[in-house]
């Protein structure tokens, strides 16, 4: 595997691990590599699609884990309502 391939690999892992300045980095790099501007978008679209994919499953593997899975529902709605809160507050 070329050196192009693996930063254009590291583009979608980088949209997987939600962090912003390594995508930055690692996109500026791939482009140095030869990488062009349709590789790294698709490259950031297959990093959205599994990302998006891990959430879902948690999503639903989460309330699993309690005797109530009602439990978790409303304790994302507490949350909610605090960051509502918190928000307006400011």
């Amino acid at each position: 595997m070329d050196v192009r391939m693996k930063l254009l690999i590291a583009v979608g892992a980088t949209v997987v691990a939600n962090c912003a300045s390594c995508l930055e980095e690692v996109a500026t790099e791939a482009q140095a590599s030869g990488a062009v501007e349709a590789e790294l978008l698709e490259a950031i679209a297959i990093g959205k699609m599994v990302r998006n994919h891990s959430l879902a499953k948690m999503d639903r593997f989460a309330p699993t884990l309690f005797e109530d899975p009602e439990s978790l529902a409303r304790a994302d709605k507490d949350l909610a309502a605090f960051v509502e809160e918190y928000d307006h507050s400011k």
